[in-house]
């Protein structure tokens, strides 16, 4: 728990320049459902129908759920609406 809000923090001050929310926060979490669940399910593809070794699965995840991530926390948890 500790981790996430800090990871919120050091989203909401370093890359996107917001104020911190509750509402926000919430979206913030949320969308890493999605990256959970992309992440498992590429591990499981590569790992036990591909064969491929431990290693290469978790970074083959990784590489392709971070930029799917990042702009679902841009665009949702941190959209900013015109006043």
């Amino acid at each position: 728990m500790t981790s996430n809000i800090l990871a919120y923090l050091l989203n909401c001050f370093l890359i996107f320049h917001a104020r911190p929310v509750f509402h926000g926060y919430f979206r913030f979490m949320m969308s890493y459902i999605p990256n959970f669940l992309l992440e498992n399910g590429i591990v499981v593809i590569t790992y036990n129908m591909l064969a491929c070794a431990p290693l290469i699965s978790f970074l083959v995840a990784a590489f392709l759920s971070m930029p799917i991530t990042f702009l679902l926390v841009r665009f949702w948890a941190f959209h900013q609406r015109s006043k």
